[in-house]
């Protein structure tokens, strides 16, 4: 499993291009996020059918029962990878849960303005962290290679993973607040019309082999990126007095956006690392897109919360702008980390 600690990471071009070449790698990477946007497209419209069975809570509890089913289905049909002859980093995946763990609960806590909560938390996180780093670099299977981000690639995919989580998928998981509290809607039609969104991502995601072939898995990250930005700058048309259908071109030119992001994100993941570490280049992933949506919903949450009328529409429209921003970030982040690239095959 684990890479020889003389290889660079600017020695991986065979392993790139394996993965460049490789259409069941593309494949799996489209599937992989049509999961994503059906799991988004079907949680709202759940919840709101369970509230009024059992409140809020309810959702969460068929989702936690629904978990535990494919786990343990998981668990039975997938097959057993190459065994390791290095125990498994319990120790660095144990920090990184309590770490992350304190971070998000850190974020929560700044939505309620708790700061002194919030500051204690901030630091226990950063302890852990730290603790995380310094196993990581001395551990001889680590739960991820820090010199990965050595890897210009590897790098892109991971900020622009973060980015797609703290703007779209951030802005997009609150626009059934919009619609109800701020349109008057009720949860479960919000639920519908957030479709427009989450259910063309899934599509997009499948239908993402069909865009020129010559168009690279880091093309469309970032045109994914500039997609997903102008669908969020469309919600600035979001009221008091607007309809909710005026929010349906942005959801709709969002959703195609978001499926072509997340099928290529997926590509790019795995393309940027050893074939071998593939599942921690996935891992690295999912883990930068989740934070980072826990960041933009925390930030998006204190804009809004607390607001009614003028005042909501304004927090949100000051949200939309943050989220655009974070898009703009990745963009350019992917970018500049493309010119690095560049440089460094030319030496």
């Amino acid at each position: 499993m684990s890479c020889r600690a003389s290889a660079a990471p600017g020695s991986w071009p065979a392993a790139s291009g394996f993965w460049a070449r490789s259409t069941r790698a593309s494949r799996a990477a489209a599937i992989w996020a049509a999961g994503l946007g059906a799991g988004v497209a079907l949680g709202p419209i759940l919840a709101a059918a369970l509230l009024p069975i059992g409140g809020w809570p309810a959702g969460h509890w068929a989702i936690a029962l629904a978990a535990t089913i494919l786990a343990l289905s998981a668990s039975a049909r997938l097959p057993e990878s190459p065994r390791s002859p290095h125990r498994v980093d319990l120790t660095g995946g144990l920090l990184l849960m309590l770490g992350l763990g304190c971070l998000l609960s850190a974020l929560i806590e700044l939505r309620l303005r708790a700061f002194g909560v919030v500051g204690l938390l901030a630091l226990v996180a950063l302890a852990f962290l730290a603790l995380f780093l310094r196993t990581e670099r001395r551990a001889p299977n680590p739960i991820l290679r820090l010199d990965l981000f050595a890897h210009a690639p590897f790098t892109g995919a991971t900020l622009a993973a973060f980015a797609s989580g703290a703007g779209v998928l951030a802005l997009m998981s609150l626009v059934p607040t919009v619609l109800v509290r701020g349109m008057g809607q009720t949860p479960l039609t919000a639920a519908f019309v957030l479709l427009a969104w989450s259910a063309l991502t899934a599509i997009a995601a499948l239908n993402a082999h069909r865009l020129p072939a010559r168009w690279t898995s880091r093309q469309r990250v970032i045109g994914g990126i500039v997609g997903c930005g102008v669908g969020q700058a469309l919600m600035l048309l979001a009221t008091p007095a607007a309809s909710w259908a005026i929010l349906v071109p942005g959801l709709l030119i969002a959703g195609v956006s978001n499926g072509i992001l997340n099928a290529a994100l997926g590509h790019e993941a795995v393309q940027s690392v050893p074939p071998e570490r593939a599942a921690m280049g996935s891992a690295a992933n999912n883990t930068a897109r989740y934070l980072g949506s826990a960041l933009g919903i925390a930030l998006i949450s204190i804009l809004i919360a607390g607001r009614d009328g003028e005042r909501f529409f304004a927090g949100w429209h000051d949200a939309v702008v943050m989220s655009a921003l974070f898009s703009g970030l990745a963009v350019f982040a992917m970018l500049g980390l493309a010119r690095e690239r560049g440089s460094l095959g030319a030496r």
